[in-house]
């Protein structure tokens, strides 16, 4: 990661990010970010460390994980210069009631479809549990929730249109595969229950499919794919037809929605976080990916354990852009970036 950090492309999107929300909101605040070693949780932190050191802002960084040697790999700069504190803690364990923060970012939980696969009971009970000692902590200290749920919650469209947070969409529930958007749906009504039953200030993003350069070694969604084979300059594998429309963000859009949500919505509002300038195909995208460094699309047709039957998952974001949010980057720049800087360290 700090090679990462170091890279000039990246140290841009840490400034996108923070210019692009009300920073004065965060200062002197107390933020803990959960699951922090992944994709969405290290963009975050560095993005509150980035603005600490651009504004001297005073925010309190706190990264949660289980293991200390993760946190260390991801963040040991950071805790070399005091910038930042661990704390090691599974989420599916009630938290210290002593604890107090102003901020909880809710990043925790399986993510990766290879995990949905092997291990389905982890992955439901994950987030229902986690969330419910989140919002335990929240109760307790008063802070407001940032619950980062899926828009895997809405299932199959029904038409062409992308689904607004209104939306009702189909879910296959005869198969393990929606233990990931129950557990999100399960847990979105539970933030909803601790509001309406004891106050807790609580709100909610619906992120599409996000890339970066900070995805994990263990990310194996499509998109991560296509990247490490870019990367070792290796043809693109597509294991399907590539006809599903997708929405995609880029990390730094993501990041940024997600802080301008946590300080900016409404309690109890849910959002969908989903780029219109990153709309496509499967194929688009890997072919995409193919073009930025003179590679083909090879198709090898075969079932993806733990991958989403979903072939049209299209995300209206206009709640979010209402708000205030815009997104910054389109598909091409994202993944010419996402290569740029990854090729400093390989995954």
């Amino acid at each position: 990661m700090k090679l990462i950090r170091a890279n000039k492309l990246y140290q841009h999107d840490l400034e996108v990010i923070v210019s692009s929300i009300p920073v004065q909101k965060l200062s002197g605040k107390k933020v803990l970010v959960c699951g922090a070693t992944g994709l969405l949780g290290t963009l975050l932190i560095d993005s509150l460390i980035y603005l600490n050191r651009k504004n001297n802002s005073g925010i309190a960084v706190t990264a949660m994980g289980r293991s200390t040697a993760k946190l260390n790999e991801r963040f040991e700069e950071y805790i070399l210069r005091n910038e930042l504190t661990f704390l090691i803690q599974d989420i599916t364990e009630p938290f210290d009631t002593k604890l107090n923060f102003d901020y909880i970012i809710d990043c925790a939980g399986n993510s990766h479809p290879a995990v949905f696969n092997s291990d389905p009971v982890g992955t439901l009970l994950g987030n229902i549990k986690g969330v419910e000692n989140i919002l335990n902590l929240a109760k307790g200290c008063n802070a407001r929730v940032l619950y980062i749920s899926s828009g895997e919650i809405y299932g199959q469209n029904r038409s062409d249109n992308p689904m607004p947070e209104t939306y009702t969409g189909i879910l296959n529930l005869s198969t393990s595969r929606a233990c990931y958007p129950e557990g999100k749906r399960a847990s979105e009504a539970l933030c909803q229950s601790y509001a309406a039953q004891y106050g807790v200030d609580v709100v909610i993003a619906r992120p599409c499919r996000i890339f970066g350069p900070t995805m994990t070694a263990a990310d194996n969604k499509a998109s991560a794919q296509f990247i490490r084979k870019a990367l070792a300059n290796e043809n693109i594998v597509l294991k399907s037809d590539g006809t599903q429309k997708f929405p995609f963000i880029y990390g730094a859009d993501a990041a940024a929605a997600l802080l301008y949500i946590l300080i900016c919505s409404n309690s109890g509002e849910a959002y969908n976080v989903s780029s219109p300038l990153c709309e496509t195909t499967l194929k688009e995208f890997a072919q995409t990916v193919a073009d930025s460094q003179n590679l083909s699309v090879k198709f090898e047709l075969s079932e993806e354990p733990g991958g989403s039957k979903v072939n049209n998952a299209l995300l209206d974001s206009t709640k979010l852009q209402v708000l205030g949010w815009q997104s910054r980057f389109n598909l091409k720049d994202s993944i010419e970036r996402t290569l740029q800087i990854l090729s400093y360290t390989q995954l």
